[in-house]
């Protein structure tokens, strides 16, 4: 991984400036391949893959989206918010649907 990657460029943007991009995303990969939830704890998964949360040294939360074994994007609390608002109503439309459907003559 190159230091110019995408995790390292939306670090840079949305991070705190208490690590530096390359060794935080490293130290991240090895704690996600190791299954260390003190470094880095597993939230749920959306399509693109899974998302975890990780602190930093400065103490802010923040999520990271890992593609095939590597952190891939930084991710705000006030981002996550949105996604999980956009699930939870993706989630009553689907249910909405299945009873509108199971219900029709």
């Amino acid at each position: 991984m190159t230091g110019d990657s995408h995790f390292v460029q939306r670090w840079r943007e949305r991070g705190d400036g208490s690590n530096v991009g390359l060794e935080l995303m490293r130290r991240l990969r090895k704690a996600i391949a190791e299954g260390d939830d003190n470094v880095a704890e597993y939230v749920f998964t959306v399509p693109e893959g899974p998302l975890y949360r990780f602190w930093s040294d400065a103490g802010r939360v923040f999520y990271c989206g890992v593609q095939h074994g590597w952190p891939a994007t930084v991710l705000t609390q006030g981002m996550l918010r949105r996604i999980r608002d956009n699930r939870r109503r993706a989630k009553g439309r689907r249910a909405r649907v299945r009873r509108n459907f199971e219900h029709a003559p």
